[in-house]
């Protein structure tokens, strides 16, 4: 759930011109959800993240690929 929390955090609240820390992040997801987040967490659920997206962004890529195909 945290992993979601952050990324809809992100989604939200960030852009290429406004970036949040992670440490505003954990205090965001701490204060409002009641989970425990931590500034290192935050940073490993973003890297998990990033991989999860990564992987469905190249799924997508091959699917378009085979259809195209």
């Amino acid at each position: 759930m945290k992993h979601y929390l952050v990324y809809e955090y992100l989604r939200r609240n960030t852009d290429e011109n406004n970036t949040a820390s992670a440490n505003t992040i954990a205090e965001y997801i701490s204060g409002e959800y009641g989970i425990s987040a931590e500034r290192r967490s935050v940073y490993k659920d973003i890297e998990e993240l990033n991989t999860i997206l990564y992987m469905l962004d190249n799924d997508i890529t091959a699917v378009q690929q085979q259809v195209q195909g």
